[in-house]
């Protein structure tokens, strides 16, 4: 059985020209973890988030899972949850915002960080 590579896309609604950071914090059964940064260009920007699930020795046997802190300069940063559910794989962002503001919200394989307006 061979490995299986699988990505979510994150919408980036924060501003232009912050940096952010997508950096992998840990996980299970996983390789080849997303892990970079850039500077936003505008609202709406789209970005792949991936990782490469392990199938072999006691990962045939167990899920795949894959931690990834964003890091949004000025704004603080999220924890990304990407993980196994057979046979397929989901994208979460289960509220672990270290920052109020910035929220997450997800569904499948895409996620939207966006600023929150304090109004």
């Amino acid at each position: 059985m061979h490995a299986q590579s699988s990505s979510a896309t994150a919408i980036f609604n924060v501003g232009v020209g912050r940096n952010v950071t997508i950096r992998n914090v840990g996980g299970n059964c996983n390789k080849d973890d997303s892990n970079y940064s850039f500077a936003t260009t505008r609202d709406g920007e789209r970005k792949e988030i991936s990782f490469t699930a392990k199938n072999s020795g006691r990962c045939f046997f167990e899920d795949s899972r894959s931690v990834f802190n964003i890091d949004v300069e000025g704004l603080g940063s999220i924890q990304v949850d990407f993980f196994q559910s057979f046979p397929r794989y989901i994208a979460s962002c289960p509220n672990y915002s270290r920052s109020l503001r910035l929220k997450c919200d997800y569904g499948d394989l895409e996620l939207r960080i966006s600023r929150v307006n304090k109004g």
